[in-house]
């Protein structure tokens, strides 16, 4: 015989006895309990811990009637398991373990009240942490599976038993071995001593925590829950104002998921909670009044005001909104879901700051602002018309206005006849009117020659004519400049370039400006800069940018606050309209148009409304239109109309494991978080972290303080993290949006939310022609620490047609995965629902629109990289909701890849 094959058998035989020796001495080991855990009422989960419990372990319930078999719920590592006390368990109880014919020590089951551990088993026994003896112990946990299962005509998709679940502080059996690659600790198991008596322990039911859920629910919705320790068969109480219900669950995952339909009858206020085997969580509202912010950050007595949101306004109800208690007037014929036209009350009561409270009277109750608003004692004027309260802040202004061509208390006289230099005049003007307290100039019809820039001081206005009748005709730079001034403004002229400028009108680090009612030709010029305000007023204006000298578009508002840009008509052929790190701003009534006729010879790339970093920001009823042709071009990286996208290469984001957190903090000193990435020394405003994997995956807070690895958070956990925690931060690419009712017309891309972190978004109501569709794109690189987490986007009721075979009709949800790491869930709570799509007869492709290259509906994770994991053996996208969506001409949609929970029903 060949050495080599006597060898092979000898090498076979020894692993053969090994094998053998191993399994006996295995079966040899007999079970022991060493402690039990038990929920304090019948029908609860008894958990036990001990060793020799071998890999089918049998319970033996030993009662006053006698002893039974159970079958254990969940097992692991032949040292924990746990079962289901039979509702008709009394008496006197104890409990045993059997492995292969051995039975264990018997122990007492006590039914009593259990003692105040600090923290226990989730419903779904995975995980505890007992005080005072470090223990930490992880498990498994069972999961249902079966076929597909027709809900109210919803197609509910299988939970399959081999997807990895990144459930809060669990893993499945499939899982339980991918702790190293997610980085979380292997379980440690000590060994029970035999020879000390059983601790009988007991512990409180863990209560079911909801972290996700929708804000406008309505009748006939379909659902869904996230949050951790729901339980294997979770149940759902539906409340309304007429009481409440147990309703159908639909599917539910890995003790984290759930959904149910809301019944089509029911009218008004929404709220569920979930019941789970062993406890009930508090109750969440689902579509109570929601207020995000107002269209401004100071209000006035009698003033007007927006407050945008969620559910504000619902139908067969009349909202109410309080300041400082007092109702104020809410004009419902000009209010929507998503704004609130009010008028303030004409006393206020308190000092400088006031709550606003709103409810759309359902039933709902009242939801505070989540920051008070600043209270100015002004009074009830508005003599621009500004629309906002503080604009009677212009009443004394407006009451004193001068003639510069005319009076005697200037020396130099404005001529406006086209041609002499009036820029040393005006300059005059508003140092005088500076000097007596402020006032309005009043320019007279003409055109008003400016070589130099006139500088706009505190309390003064220039106001032409009309729009159409005085024209100031510049050639110096920024013809018009607000540099950390108030109470100022411009209105009712033309601003237009002469030719010798390069840089057209300015406005920063000012508050309660405003611009109204202009024509600005900014001619071959930079982009007007608009940065650094806070109750800034841009109304009514036609602003054209027909050629940029440095590629960019016609203005810049970044890191405006209180912003209400209204009325105007922007036309450009370069660059983007950019409202980067915007917030409390309302974007309404505008409209954009693109021309085409740049498309092959301008080289910069081009975007309609670019929102990187924005937050509490409305987009309503504007038009984004493209004239002059149409965008042919698909050899360029361009044509988003409405875009947040994170900064492009201006990246935010970082990614680790917790060591530690207690209730309002986070630690991780092995990573280091740059928490000023704008500006030293100052953590913007919106600077998030989301837990993506672990205990209290979903939840997201905002960092409002960094020091040595520790981050301190804006409001307490729901559930405190712990080591199996992954965690993501970033500056949050758009937060508590609104995207709605907007007509977009011939851009190539419509509305793409892409590779930036987001929560609370609305995108309703929109139609987009000719141009697109809408793309959700979260995605993951985690050796750039890289994760950008989706959470809580409604797409809704919005209308897509392609019809011309240029540009493609899509809706598409994309987790990216850009390498092979397993690191957590992408996206959570994405509704997608009565959307009409249109797409092209037959089907085009565009290869250079990113993954949206095709059309039709999509929720799923894509991969780019290899070598992966497959992405069938991963959650990357959980719990979405696709319902009453209409598709025409589209193939068959998809939403199962790397995807959990979803329910697809039309």
């Amino acid at each position: 015989m060949p050495k080599l094959a006597l060898n092979l058998i000898r090498l076979m035989m020894v692993i053969s006895l090994t094998h053998l020796l191993l399994s006996e001495a295995l079966a040899a080991e007999n079970p022991v309990i060493s402690s039990v855990l038990a929920i304090s009422k019948a029908g609860g989960i008894v958990r036990l811990r001990g060793s020799g419990f071998g890999q089918d372990p049998q319970v033996i319930l030993t009662s006053d009637k006698g002893a039974q078999k159970i079958q254990p719920q969940s097992a692991y590592g032949g040292g924990w398991l746990s079962f289901k006390l039979p509702p008709s368990a009394t008496g006197n109880l104890s409990v045993a373990v059997a492995n292969g014919g051995i039975t264990s020590n018997p122990i007492s089951v006590s039914l009593g009240q259990a003692p105040n551990f600090t923290r226990g088993y989730n419903s779904s026994g995975v995980r505890a942490d007992f005080s005072g003896n470090g223990l930490t112990a992880s498990g498994a946990s069972r999961m249902v599976s079966g076929a597909s299962i027709s809900t109210a005509n919803a197609a509910i998709q299988p939970i399959s038993p081999s997807t990895a679940s990144l459930s809060a502080g669990s893993q499945t059996e499939a899982s339980a071995n991918t702790s190293a690659t997610r980085g979380a600790p292997a379980p440690v198991l000590p060994a029970p001593s035999v020879n000390k008596p059983a601790n009988i322990a007991m512990i409180a039911p863990v209560k079911p925590v909801i972290f996700n859920a929708p804000l406008s629910a309505k009748a006939g919705d379909i659902v869904g829950l996230q949050g951790e320790n729901f339980g294997a068969v979770p149940k759902v109480q539906l409340v309304t104002a007429d009481g409440s219900q147990e309703v159908p669950v639909i599917n539910t995952y890995g003790g984290v998921w759930v959904s149910f339909k809301v019944p089509a009858t029911v009218k008004g206020f929404l709220a569920a909670q979930v019941v789970s085997d062993v406890a009930t969580s508090d109750l969440v509202k689902l579509n109570a009044a929601k207020p995000y912010h107002l269209d401004t950050t100071a209000i006035a007595p009698g003033g007007a005001f927006r407050i945008l949101g969620r559910s504000l306004l619902m139908a067969g109800f009349a909202p109410k909104v309080l300041v400082n208690g007092a109702t104020a007037f809410v004009d419902v014929t000009k209010s929507s879901e998503h704004m609130l036209v009010v008028t303030a009350p004409s006393i206020i009561s308190g000092g400088a700051s006031a709550d606003i409270s709103v409810s759309n009277n359902s039933g709902d109750g009242f939801t505070k602002l989540d920051r008070n608003i600043t209270v100015l004692r002004l009074p009830q004027a508005d003599p621009f018309a500004l629309g906002v309260g503080w604009g009677a802040g212009f009443k004394a202004i407006a009451e004193n206005v001068l003639d510069p061509k005319n009076s005697p208390n200037l020396q130099y006289h404005v001529s406006c006849d086209g041609h002499t230099n009036d820029s040393d005049a005006l300059n005059e003007s508003v140092r005088y009117l500076t000097s007596v307290g402020g006032g309005v100039i009043q320019l007279p019809v003409g055109v008003c020659y400016l070589k130099y820039s006139v500088r706009l001081d505190k309390n003064v206005v220039i106001q032409g004519a009309g729009k159409d009748s005085t024209v100031l005709l510049y050639d110096g730079n920024n013809a018009v400049s607000g540099l950390s001034t108030a109470w100022a403004g411009i209105k009712d002229l033309t601003l237009k370039n002469a030719g010798g400028a390069t840089k057209g009108p300015m406005m920063t680090s000012s508050q309660y400006v405003f611009m109204q009612n202009l024509k600005i030709d900014l001619g071959r010029s930079e982009q007007m800069w608009f940065a650094d305000n806070q109750n800034f007023v841009f109304k009514n204006c036609d602003i054209v940018l027909k050629d940029s000298t440095n590629l960019h578009g016609p203005f810049i508002f970044n890191r405006s606050v209180g912003l209400v840009f209204e009325g105007n008509v922007t036309r450009f052929g370069s660059g983007t309209t950019t409202f980067e790190g915007v917030h409390d701003a309302l974007l309404y009534n505008n409209t954009f148009e693109r021309d085409a006729l740049t498309q092959y010879s301008n080289q910069a790339t081009i975007h309609t409304i670019a929102l990187d970093f924005a937050y509490r920001i409305a987009l309503i009823n504007n038009q984004l239109n493209v004239v002059n042709g149409s965008i042919t071009n698909k050899n360029r990286n361009d044509g988003e109309a409405i875009l947040t996208e994170g900064g492009g290469d201006k990246r935010t984001e970082n990614i680790g494991v917790i060591q530690s957190a207690d209730a309002t903090s986070f630690t991780d000193k092995n990573n280091t978080l740059n928490v000023n990435p704008f500006q030293q020394n100052k953590i913007p405003e919106n600077y998030g972290v989301a837990i993506v994997a672990g205990k209290g995956m979903g939840q997201t807070r905002e960092i409002v303080a960094y020091a040595n690895g520790k981050a301190a958070i804006d409001k307490a956990w729901d559930s405190i993290p712990d080591v199996t925690s992954h965690y993501a931060t970033f500056v949050w690419g758009l937060e508590k949006a609104t995207i709605a009712n907007n007509k977009l017309n011939g851009n190539p891309r419509g509305i793409w939310l892409y590779q930036t972190a987001m929560r609370e978004v609305d995108v309703v109501g929109n139609q987009i022609n000719q141009g697109g569709g809408v793309y959700l794109r979260s995605a993951q690189k985690v050796p750039d620490k890289l994760f950008t987490p989706i959470f809580g986007v409604r797409v809704a009721d919005n209308k897509i047609s392609n019809q011309t075979k240029v540009w493609g009709s899509y809706l598409n949800n994309f987790f990216m995965q850009m390498d092979p790491s397993d690191f957590g869930i992408g996206t959570i709570g994405i509704e997608i629902r009565n959307n009409v799509i249109t797409a092209n007869s037959p089907n085009i492709d565009n290869p250079g629109e990113d993954a949206s290259r095709g059309e039709g509906l999509m929720s799923v994770g894509k991969l780019e990289t290899k070598p992966y994991t497959p992405l069938s053996l991963q959650t990357r996208i959980l719990g979405t909701i696709v319902q009453g969506n209409q598709c025409l001409n589209c193939p068959a949609p998809d939403y199962q890849t790397a995807s959990q929970g979803t329910v697809f029903s039309q």
